[in-house]
């Protein structure tokens, strides 16, 4: 089951990137749509980078309950 979930998520990275490109490629000269998407996807990742060290090691979401029934 894990190698189908693996496969999937690859195939979606390949998916968006092939459309991020296209759409880009498709932007007037002026935009410079490959530098945009290109500098889009480095702040998305940085972004993802910053959420997942703003959390404690080993804290999940099932772990941040206030202890309060």
């Amino acid at each position: 089951m894990l190698v189908l979930t693996l496969g999937l998520l690859v195939f979606l990275l390949i998916d968006t990137l092939n459309e991020g490109l296209e759409n880009a490629r498709a932007l007037p000269g002026v935009l410079q749509g490959i530098s945009l998407f290109l500098f889009a996807t480095l702040l998305t990742w940085l972004a993802l980078l910053a959420v997942s060290f703003s959390r404690p090691r080993g804290e999940t979401a099932a772990c941040t309950t206030s202890g309060r029934d």
